[in-house]
């Protein structure tokens, strides 16, 4: 194993990160293990889900027309792989850009451990992301998870879509509460060494019984098993569904005003650093 990706997966995504590096004249800067598999709920059915952050040579942001930022599905549609694997990359424009906006899905990209290449050095000491928009975004993930998948759904409905949906609204729910209790942006992005950190937290307004926290814990272990074990009940989801809905509640209440974006220059200039950088 490698940064906990298994060794052979690891040699095969960085062939294809350089095949990607020669394709699209680029550079990989940072590439990391993201979905399920990074949060600690994967199955035997689970992708793998790989993003990265790429930079082109200088001469390309030269230009007066609009260059596209991504390298995603669209230009790798043909590409046939040994595994199921689903990439995705930010130009380093988009990366700086989403930064000073708070992009949350940015923020667990940064924080995850299984790591491919590269670092995320190169955004140290840039503002810190802003907490109350960080709070929207998840507070919107859950809301939007818990109305398309789960309210009207019958309680005993155990199917994978609908039970790693409980699983993403756990994990949003848990990282809100932590960003909302504490001020830090580094809420854990693994489900379980999220879930430890509720051990003996009381939070105004949600309950975390030893009974919820277990339902959690089995709803989890249920999707991993690929919803085979025998160990999910119809109280245990009618239980996580009326705690998802109080969430939803105590979040529409607590909602804080955004701060205005940081000044856009403080991101040029970090962008013309980095494209010194390479020409050194």
């Amino acid at each position: 194993m490698i940064n906990g990706i298994d060794k052979d997966i690891y040699d095969y995504v960085n062939q294809e990160l350089d095949n990607i590096e020669e394709e699209f004249n680029v550079k990989v800067l940072y590439a990391v293990e993201t979905g399920s598999r990074g949060w600690g709920f994967s199955n035997e059915d689970s992708d793998y889900d790989i993003r990265f952050f790429y930079i082109r040579p200088v001469k390309d942001y030269l230009r007066i027309d609009t260059m596209r930022d991504v390298i995603d599905n669209h230009d790798l549609e043909e590409k046939e792989y040994l595994y199921d694997l689903d990439f995705s990359g930010w130009d380093i424009t988009k990366v700086l850009s989403q930064y000073r906006k708070s992009n949350p899905n940015l923020r667990e990209h940064i924080l995850h451990t299984m790591i491919y290449r590269g670092d995320c050095n190169f955004l140290k000491g840039l503002p810190d992301f802003d907490l109350t928009t960080l709070k929207h975004a998840y507070g919107s993930m859950t809301y939007n998870n818990y109305m398309k998948y789960i309210k009207g759904t019958r309680t005993d409905d155990f199917s994978p879509r609908v039970v790693k949906t409980y699983c993403y609204c756990i994990r949003q729910i848990l990282a809100w509460l932590l960003i909302d209790e504490f001020d830090d942006i580094n809420a854990p992005i693994k489900i379980d060494e999220l879930l430890d950190k509720f051990k003996d937290l009381e939070i105004d307004g949600l309950q975390f019984s030893d009974q919820l926290l277990q339902d959690m814990r089995d709803c989890i272990d249920y999707y991993k098993s690929n919803c085979k074990l025998n160990r999910l009940s119809e109280r245990a989801i009618m239980n996580l569904s009326n705690w998802i809905h109080t969430f939803l509640q105590v979040a529409k209440t607590a909602q804080g005003k955004k701060q205005e974006l940081p000044d856009i220059e403080i991101y040029n200039t970090r962008f013309r650093q980095i494209l010194e950088e390479m020409e050194e």
